[in-house]
């Protein structure tokens, strides 16, 4: 109603929220066309919301270890080395190769990816003497052709320790356990569109004042006292929280006292 409009109320999954402020940091897809009431907004901006590409390419790759990561071979890592981010994607003609794979609805062969070994800087994620490695995987499409079955999710896990393996090698003996997380399983569990961990692609037409929408590049949405926050506003994913200082900074400038 108008009313709603003007104090501030929303409707979030069918209740009145009363509230001077109310600041999302769920992704602009999910806020404005799930946790919103959508007949609140104008037909043409909701379409342009819904429109925001995610896509989501990316697979997480979780491993418990039995022992230290094996990097290096006859010469082990350095803690130090160890506790940075591991990259392995050895040219470009590979990570166009494995992208291409994704675009056209399938998975990497070989997938590029990004290593972190967590436990180098909190042991306390696992046992004594025991390791977690995760790994983010690219790419494969979200909207797999076929759809993402159990024998496809192992596949793809397999293809990931091929991988891991030609740069740690005798790395798969000191696996425990391995957890493969599609962008369909992220959806799922952590309620992301198309488990995208990015609230959104980060192209040219979707960053700086274009991310989310125009009409709300300075986190407002145009449902007074409504605010977005998360990764699908600018500066986006990546930025250590950059997105929801520049909306606290908005909504305190916007916001009376």
């Amino acid at each position: 109603t108008k009313a709603d409009r003007v104090s501030g109320a929303v409707l979030v999954n069918g209740e009145q929220l009363n509230a001077p402020v109310v600041v999302s940091s769920a992704d602009v897809r999910r806020t404005l066309g799930t946790l919103v009431e959508p007949g609140l907004f104008d037909p043409a901006f909701l379409s342009a919301a819904a429109n925001v590409r995610m896509r989501s390419p990316s697979v997480r790759v979780h491993l418990a270890l039995d022992g230290d990561p094996t990097f290096g071979g006859g010469t082990p890592w350095s803690r130090e080395a160890l506790g940075g981010t591991i990259t392995i994607a050895p040219t470009m003609a590979h990570l166009e190769q494995a992208y291409d794979a994704a675009k056209h609805g399938g998975m990497a062969e070989s997938p590029c990816l990004q290593v972190t070994v967590p436990t180098v800087h909190d042991p306390s994620l696992a046992p004594a003497g025991k390791h977690v490695v995760t790994v983010h995987a690219q790419y494969a499409a979200h909207g797999l052709r076929g759809g993402w079955s159990a024998e496809r999710r192992v596949a793809f896990g397999a293809s990931v320790m091929r991988q891991l393996e030609a740069h740690a090698p005798q790395l798969s003996s000191r696996v425990l356990h391995m957890d493969v997380r599609t962008p369909a399983d992220i959806e799922a569990r952590y309620l992301v569109s198309e488990g995208s961990v990015l609230h959104g692609e980060l192209a040219l037409d979707q960053f700086l004042f274009m991310r989310p929408v125009p009409e709300s590049a300075r986190h407002a949405t145009p449902l007074p006292g409504l605010w977005l926050c998360g990764s699908s506003t600018h500066p986006g994913a990546g930025t250590a929280g950059a997105s929801g200082w520049l909306a606290a900074q908005e909504i305190l400038r916007e916001t009376p006292r």
